[in-house]
């Protein structure tokens, strides 16, 4: 089995010489480069299975399609099993073609991206040709080509082996239109596309040539180092059926989670007897430690706030026990809380008015996991069930202080909110599609806070007016 990787490449002559060294290490692999005729190029001499293709002059952005049908010709005289096409400023994981090959088998796609990138994938709206995405267990189906693939031949025949001339556009922030016009194309032809919903690759630091502006505006979330058991998970549960148990196995399966801290509120001797029991298997089977406490409820939902020092992890997060986590659940909120340097959730809200006289009840505008939201949002009040921070925004002595000063009344949403808020570190909504995560269906007696609380919730108004940092929310409020 051979396979072939195409580079596209333009003045980055480091990152360019080390994706080409990691990519070496892999056995039945040629290279071939092609260079938009950069000013300083590395040499690969001895390196007999590396080729260099240089443009006769920059096309830029504009011509990227002429490059293109260069890489279509290339493919087309050289057979091989597998082609992966790929941008010069990324690192491959570890066993990269190995790894990205497998998953191409499995996808059933006529390419697959081992790029997660941000905007167009978690909007839940494919970028070209408006299709939805839908989501599999290991894969997003896209139906889109980015310029960044692992394919066979036939993604080749399928496009006769040729682009299309693209004109130029006068616009700085357009795409090449490369993407577009092979997504349409295929589209046409009624193939299905995908991304990895855990990328294989992370990106450099090197800015973009061909859309630096774009880029700012919507970096990319393509980060395969340094995630793996990075995020203690808390959580307070009421008996609710022993939903606990499913919920804890959407989290035990995903790579990011080092430990999970559980709180079993109210639960008999029997009901205990068997989550333990499920929760020991789960522990000897995915390899991970979980961690459980009995207690009476006495600070409700806030109870999931009491075993925050016992992690040392770089992030930790919240979960509730009503919800099935999607695959990539810890990545995503790890990614957006890295881009904003804040505290990130799929949940929260924005306070209308202060001082505050009601919460539940109109005093604040809801951006919820249920309803799309298109792009992050700045919030006052993070939805913790959905949330992630940094562990180092806290001393330990300020995380037991957060849990023994907690009041009976659940409102542990608004408490880590407060602290954050009076730190200056920023709370985002992540955008997402509506519906996101699955909820168990409700029944008498689960105990929902909202449904506690709804009218009568003067206690969570009077902590916001004492807690929250008012001179910050007055000057927003008057803007």
């Amino acid at each position: 089995m051979k396979t072939l990787i195409v580079i596209t490449s333009y003045n980055r002559k480091d990152s360019l010489r080390k994706l080409v060294d990691n990519l070496l290490a892999e056995e039945n692999c040629d290279i071939v480069i092609f260079d938009d005729h950069s000013k300083d190029r590395p040499s690969f001499k001895g390196k007999q299975n590396v080729r260099v293709v240089v443009n006769p002059e920059h096309r830029g952005k504009a011509g990227f399609w002429q490059t293109y049908n260069d890489i279509f010709d290339y493919c087309k005289k050289h057979h091989y099993d597998y082609y992966i096409i790929l941008p010069d400023d990324v690192e491959p994981c570890q066993n990269f073609v190995d790894v990205a090959i497998e998953a191409y088998n499995r996808s059933g796609f006529i390419c697959l991206s081992p790029f997660l990138t941000n905007r167009s994938i978690l909007a839940g709206v494919s970028r070209w040709g408006g299709k939805p995405i839908r989501e599999r267990e290991e894969f997003y189906e896209t139906g889109y080509f980015d310029c960044c693939g692992i394919m066979k031949s036939d993604f080749f025949e399928c496009l006769n082996w040729h682009m299309l001339p693209i004109a130029p556009s006068t616009n700085p922030l357009r795409s090449s239109g490369v993407g577009r016009q092979i997504t349409t194309r295929l589209q046409a032809a009624g193939k299905r596309m995908g991304h990895v919903k855990r990328t294989m690759l992370a990106t450099t630091d090197d800015p973009s040539a061909m859309n630096a502006e774009e880029r700012k505006r919507h970096p990319i979330y393509a980060d395969w180092r340094d995630n793996e058991g990075c995020v203690d998970v808390h959580m307070a549960s009421l008996w609710r059926d022993g939903h606990v148990i499913k919920t804890a196995e959407t989290l035990m399966k995903q790579p990011e989670l080092s430990s999970l801290f559980v709180t079993l509120n109210n639960y008999s001797d029997e009901q205990y007897k068997k989550v333990d029991a499920e929760f020991k298997k789960m522990s000897a089977a995915y390899g991970k430690r979980i961690v459980t406490r009995r207690c009476d409820n006495r600070k409700g939902s806030n109870e999931k706030l009491g075993m925050l020092t016992r992690g040392t992890s770089r992030y930790f997060a919240f979960a509730d026990d009503d919800i099935l986590y999607p695959a990539d659940y810890l990545l995503r909120l790890i990614h957006g809380c890295n881009i904003h340097n804040a505290a990130v959730s799929l949940h929260g809200g924005i306070l209308r008015q202060f001082p505050l006289r009601h919460y539940y009840n109109g005093g604040r505008s809801m951006k919820s996991w249920n309803i799309t939201i298109e792009s992050d949002t700045r919030v006052d009040i993070l939805g913790t069930g959905l949330g992630l921070l940094k562990r180092e925004w806290f001393s330990n002595d300020e995380l037991k202080k957060i849990y023994a000063t907690a009041p009976e009344t659940s409102m542990d949403d608004i408490i880590l909110s407060c602290y954050l808020a009076n730190k200056g570190i920023d709370r985002w909504v992540l955008e997402h599609a509506g519906r996101c995560i699955a909820i168990k269906r409700p029944a008498a007696g689960d105990g929902y806070v909202f449904n506690k609380y709804k009218d009568n919730d003067s206690e969570q108004v009077k902590y916001i007016n004492a807690n929250y940092p008012t001179s910050a929310l007055v000057k927003k409020l008057r803007k």
